[in-house]
């Protein structure tokens, strides 16, 4: 196997044996063989994404939208049918810092924002405000697919997506 300069940026020199390792066990699965990561995990927030849109119509939606709960990575797997369960978790054990972290600052971000729409838009809909209840969906719709964006970014390897700057212009629609 060959390796790309900065390869082993942020890995242990005690685990590049695992890492390796790990990246020959993930090879020809849909776990991204450089970074450990599946984009499958996304697919939990693309839920959401898309029970926010149909809010606006319909309104009585809400409650399922309200019972999607935040799982991590691991729970996820663990709760997925997928036939690589067992390994994406396993290979999250060995997922380099350099993309672990603010892969996982994303994540957080995205729960945070979940949590806080979903509180907004019950105080719009127990208030009838069906203007209100839009605007939030569709600026919350837009936010959470730039941070699902910069999530798969990071599965993909791409570090230098996560500057703080973008992260805040996704964050405030601009």
């Amino acid at each position: 196997m060959t390796t790309d300069t900065g390869e082993f940026d942020g890995i242990a020199a005690d685990e590049r044996a695992a890492y390796l390792d790990m990246r020959r066990r993930v090879a020809g699965t849909n776990i991204n063989g450089k970074t450990l990561l599946a984009t499958d995990y996304l697919n939990h927030f693309n839920e959401i994404v898309m029970l926010l849109e149909i809010i606006p119509e319909c309104p009585e939606c809400f409650a399922d939208t309200r019972s999607w709960t935040s799982k991590d990575y691991p729970r996820h797997f663990a709760d997925s049918s997928l036939s690589e369960k067992t390994l994406a978790i396993e290979a999250y054990g060995c997922v380099p810092r350099k993309y672990r972290v603010p892969f996982e600052e994303i994540v957080d971000r995205l729960d945070r924002l979940i949590a806080t729409t979903l509180a907004r838009l019950e105080q719009a809909l127990d208030a009838n405000d069906a203007d209100a209840a839009r605007s939030l969906c569709a600026e919350a719709s837009r936010s959470l697919q730039g941070l699902v964006s910069l999530a798969s970014a990071v599965i993909h390897g791409d570090v230098t997506a996560l500057a703080q700057a973008e992260i805040d212009a996704v964050l405030s629609g601009d």
